[in-house]
Order: structure tokens, then sequence, then C-alpha cells
């Protein structure tokens, strides 16, 4: 495993609702459109983790869709160099009395997930287009829905790979 690695959001970073507009009116079957990759913001990925030579770890809902080798396989289709090598646990549900949206679920995960490891990264960055990152909120380079990943947040993703990981005890969830 690389020493580097990115937590990767699938809706909203590589694809975004511009994106489906481009395509044409929007189908009838939600399930259908949501489930597509845009090849430039696939492009735009495989740019920054061929530059600074990260692993991807999924931190998409995608995670409990759909296997991990076949979401590879179809970035790989598009020009993605790299595998994803892993996933977060799933906490997507918050604890009682949490208000929805409150509970900094994809943040908690990646920290589990920094937790398992025998050695922690030299450096980590998440892309995603929530924030509910808690503590590792630093560590994010947030996209919008409406655009997905940009060259903007590629600069962002490159500035936080040269920032070392967060410490254990900062990654506890």
């Amino acid at each position: 495993m690389s020493r580097r690695v990115l937590f990767l959001d699938i809706d909203g970073v590589l694809n975004s609702i511009a994106w489906f507009r481009s395509r044409g009116p929007w189908p009838k079957d939600p399930p259908r459109w949501r489930h597509d990759f845009d090849p430039d913001a696939v492009a735009l990925l495989d740019e920054f983790v061929r530059a600074v030579d990260a692993d991807i770890v999924l931190s998409s809902t995608w995670r409990l869709l759909y296997p991990i080798d076949a979401i590879s396989d179809q970035l790989a289709a598009l020009g993605l160099s790299r595998r994803i090598v892993g996933k977060t646990p799933d906490w997507h549900t918050a604890p009682a009395g949490y208000i929805v949206g409150t509970y900094p679920t994809r943040g908690r995960e990646i920290q589990a997930w920094l937790g398992t490891r025998p050695e922690p990264p030299d450096a980590i960055a998440i892309v995603d287009d929530d924030a509910d990152m808690g503590d590792l909120l630093p560590w994010l380079a947030q996209t919008n829905v409406e655009r997905g990943i940009t060259r903007e947040a590629l600069e962002r993703l490159t500035a936080l790979m040269s920032r070392p990981a967060p410490k254990r005890e900062e990654a506890k969830p």
C-alpha cells in the first residue's frame, strides 16, 4: 500500500448535475443516471493519483451498493490507472440524539479505517461533496455536486498530500 491515501466519494465528485444535464434530458429512472461517471472527472482523478502516488480508498456510499472490483473496473475502462484498494466501514447510522446531518459520519468512518492500519499513511486527502468529516475536515477538498471535481479541487488535494496525516489520537472514532 502506498504511504499516501485518497478517500474518494463518487456522487458530486466523479459525476455532477452539470454533467448529467449535458447528456440531455434526465431519464425517468433515477438509479440509472446516478451510476455513471464523467470521463473528464475520472481523468482529473487519474492525473492526481498518478502525480502524488496515492492509493484510493472508497468512502462513498457506493461501497455499500457495489463490489469494489466492479467500481474499479468501470473506472479503469474510463482511464483510471489505479485500482481501489479498500473501503471504509459502514457507520451510516448516527447515534440516538443526533440531528440528521449533524453527525460526522463520513469522517468517523475514515477515522475507523485509519485506526485499523498497522502503519498509518504518511499523508491523506479526502475528496467529497459533503463536509461531515468531524476532526478530519482539515484534510477535505470539498467539491460541489453541481460541478464535481475541478482543477481547483486537485490543487487543494495536492496541497493536502504535502501535510502529515492525522496522528492516531486525531484519527480515533
